[in-house]
């Protein structure tokens, strides 16, 4: 799936393995977003539904446990930034999906996220970026529920906060 969108300044929230529950304060982490993007085992469309009290512009793709419901892969194209690619990550290595790889599969993307592992990583020391917000409800949560939110300001500037609950 490609969307384009055609905004200056954007915030973007990034979550991923909600596995049918949604952490409140990942929830309230996520406020004001433009735009939701969810990386896979959402498994409920509520959780879907609860995020659009959020924004209308929510986007989720597929985990290994999500039977299909949703695309494999979703691409996002910022007018003013590139794009932003979405995968769940597991068919890249089912236990540790090598960076390596997934910047080797989307070379034209300035960012690929993933979730599966659960396991929060900012990996910005070559292009594209590789994010992956951990998991947002209460299974296998390592260090507690997290999330991630990107600020792409018109001047292609990109702020990227963690939050760790």
């Amino acid at each position: 799936m490609k969307i384009d969108i055609q905004n200056d300044d954007i915030l973007i929230g990034v979550l991923s393995d909600t596995h049918g529950f949604l952490n409140g304060d990942v929830f309230d982490a996520l406020q004001g977003c433009d735009i939701i993007l969810h990386a896979g085992d959402i498994m409920g469309s509520h959780i879907i539904q609860k995020l659009t009290k959020i924004t209308k512009k929510v986007y989720g793709v597929s985990g290994n446990n999500d039977c299909n419901q949703y695309p494999q892969k979703i691409d996002i194209n910022l007018k003013n930034y590139g794009t932003i690619t979405t995968v769940h990550g597991d068919s890249f290595d089912f236990f540790a999906p090598d960076h390596q790889d997934l910047r080797d599969a989307y070379p034209k993307s300035k960012i690929i996220i993933y979730g599966h592992t659960h396991k929060k990583i900012i990996d910005d020391s070559k292009n594209p970026i590789v994010l992956n917000p951990g998991a947002a409800g209460k299974t296998r949560i390592q260090s507690g529920p997290s999330c991630l939110t990107l600020k792409i300001k018109k001047s292609k500037q990109l702020k990227i906060s963690s939050f760790r609950f």
